[in-house]
């Protein structure tokens, strides 16, 4: 079978797994502080359903969720709100780069709220209009004007209640860029914009200005999709350098800059 009709199947049944996944999840996995690993089968920590234990995570998810769409798992989450939390002790700017309808963007700006300093800024790049016209899907995975059903006065409104800390910059990557020359470094950046070459711009522009212990999270490194192009720009981009991503089973890589 040809690899494209391999991918129309995966396409097809990516919606009934989900569904399916939804219904395991809430019948055997929300609210445990243990629950089954796949495919080890064993019972292992999981702090992202367990209300008890993470209360102040609880407490952001949730917030989040209520406030608009979530596209971030629960485990994903969780890693992207303790590496916020981590990082919020550095001297830097935050960052986002591939926003779609705010989500993440919203537990970041919810978790520097509740662990961060007053003047942090986050700093969130995307068309707000959907993919751009460079996507190839052979190698990104996503076609010209895929997750369109977004926009700039929908995400700045949601976001609304974090005043100044969120600036919003809708516009192509790299040419945004130019818009934040003036921030001297970053403390963390998430990273979640599918293609290729924009994911080299994002590693061209902020691991230079990443600071001292900053982290860089790349957010589907890991996914069969993106590995011609998240992946492949990554491995590139730190083909010559000795730091590497180091992958998660959530499918999240992150890379930290050494000197902290």
């Amino acid at each position: 079978m040809k690899t494209s009709k391999v991918s129309a199947l995966g396409k097809l049944a990516r919606k009934p797994w989900f569904m399916a996944w939804e219904l395991l999840e809430k019948a055997l996995y929300r609210g445990k502080e243990y629950a089954l690993q796949f495919p080890t089968g064993r019972r292992v920590y999981t702090p992202w359903f367990h209300d008890a234990a993470t209360t102040d995570f609880m407490k952001v998810y949730r917030g989040t969720k209520a406030a608009g769409p979530v596209t971030q798992t629960p485990d994903r989450a969780y890693i992207l709100y303790q590496f916020v939390k981590a990082s919020a002790r550095l001297q830097g700017d935050m960052a986002e780069c591939g926003v779609f309808q705010g989500g993440s963007a919203h537990l970041i700006a919810a978790t520097l709220n509740l662990h961060g300093k007053g003047d942090t800024r986050l700093h969130l790049f995307d068309t707000f209009a959907g993919a751009p016209s460079v996507a190839v899907p052979e190698r990104d995975a996503i076609t010209p004007g895929a997750y369109s059903n977004t926009s700039v006065e929908g995400v700045g409104a949601r976001l609304s209640p974090y005043g100044e800390r969120c600036q919003l910059h809708p516009g192509l990557i790299p040419d945004t860029f130019a818009e934040v020359a003036h921030v001297p470094q970053y403390a963390l950046v998430n990273i979640d914009v599918d293609l290729y070459p924009t994911n080299v711009a994002c590693c061209e522009w902020f691991w230079p200005r990443m600071a001292p212990g900053g982290v860089l999270i790349f957010n589907d490194f890991g996914f069969y999709p993106y590995r011609k192009s998240t992946r492949k720009a990554v491995e590139e981009f730190f083909a010559d350098r000795p730091e590497e991503p180091i992958v998660l089973p959530t499918g999240q890589a992150f890379i930290i800059k050494p000197g902290a």
